[in-house]
């Protein structure tokens, strides 16, 4: 029988078994059911481990999920996460956290909010599916301190749509926050879209399409060595103030493409011997002062369509054929 919206608090007093109802207190003491705030803090002996498969806990629509600063036990273990489909998920703990956005039945899954705020947890965040038939999403995913995982179960890709993530490290220290985004991190079902991404700080590493990359400082790698590639190494819009952009897609996903990039300050760099083999594109870039665009790769197969110069910096391979019209709009 239900017990009503209350607050649930994870204790582990019993054993790892989430699905058991001596591992919880609270006014029923009774495992979460939807609707419920559940809480993990000091009082908690074990971490859960088990009774957290997708007939379990998929689809129970928690209204937070909080792990407080004084948890430390994580939650779940490599392929073994936790199944939510939480309105709001909070980790704030520290410790290894496995968790997969997921319903009990072929169904969306929506999550608005989910907030990692600590140096020392590390997270595995994934969808339970990512199709153009189905999707399992993140609305807003804000990374203010912690290293995480988008779509990687720390073994394999299990891809999560996420719609807008924000990296903004805490107390300005770029070292306090990275992000790694595993391929296909996008919603292919209608509505279709690519994640947008908001950097103040950091580090990011990305093999998915994004719509938006908006970013101040840090460091972003677009592309890795040996990753596996993406169906679409679209860009669609750059804005870089500040920081390095490193552009490194491979040759195993969809053709890699910038449709547009304002770099305002910071350096653009596709000088990197790594995937260097890759054929590129700019299909429009603005260069201003303060900002430096690096194609010096010896390779000769990065092509810019469209270069507006206002006072930037542009280095090319020594001997490099360039053509430039001047006096464009």
């Amino acid at each position: 029988m239900a017990h009503g919206a209350q607050v649930t608090t994870w204790d582990g007093s019993k054993d790892t078994n989430w699905s058991d109802d001596d591992n919880w207190s609270g006014v029923a003491a009774e495992i979460p059911e939807a609707g419920d705030e559940v809480i993990f803090n000091s009082t908690s002996v074990e971490a859960p481990l088990t009774g957290m498969a997708i007939t379990d806990t998929g689809g129970v629509d928690f209204d937070l999920l909080h792990f407080k600063k004084t948890y430390t036990g994580g939650i779940g273990a490599t392929q073994v996460p936790l199944h939510t489909s939480a309105q709001k998920i909070v980790i704030e703990g520290s410790g290894t956290y496995f968790i997969e956005i997921a319903e009990s039945s072929a169904v969306d899954q929506v999550v608005p909010l989910v907030i990692i705020n600590n140096k020392d947890a590390t997270v595995y965040i994934t969808g339970e599916i990512c199709t153009a038939a189905q999707v399992c999403e993140v609305t807003k995913l804000i990374v203010i301190a912690g290293t995480v995982y988008i779509g990687n179960d720390g073994t394999a890709e299990k891809s999560l749509a996420v719609q807008n993530l924000y990296i903004t490290p805490k107390n300005n220290k770029s070292a306090n926050a990275t992000v790694y985004i595993d391929n296909d991190c996008e919603r292919l079902k209608a509505t279709a879209y690519a994640m947008n991404i908001y950097m103040r700080d950091g580090t990011c590493i990305s093999d998915s399409a994004a719509a938006l990359i908006e970013m101040n400082d840090g460091t972003f790698t677009y592309g890795t060595e040996g990753g596996g590639g993406t169906t679409d190494q679209l860009i669609t819009l750059l804005h870089l103030h500040g920081g390095t952009f490193n552009w490194v897609p491979e040759s195993t996903g969809g053709a890699p493409v910038i449709t547009v990039a304002y770099l305002f300050s910071g350096s653009f760099n596709a000088s990197s011997t790594v995937n260097d083999d890759v054929a590129k594109t700019i299909t429009t870039v603005y260069l201003f002062d303060g900002a430096m665009l690096n194609a010096q790769n010896n390779m000769g197969n990065i092509t810019i369509t469209n270069l507006y110069n206002h006072d930037g910096n542009f280095v090319a391979d020594s001997g490099a054929k360039l053509a430039i019209t001047y006096n464009q709009p």
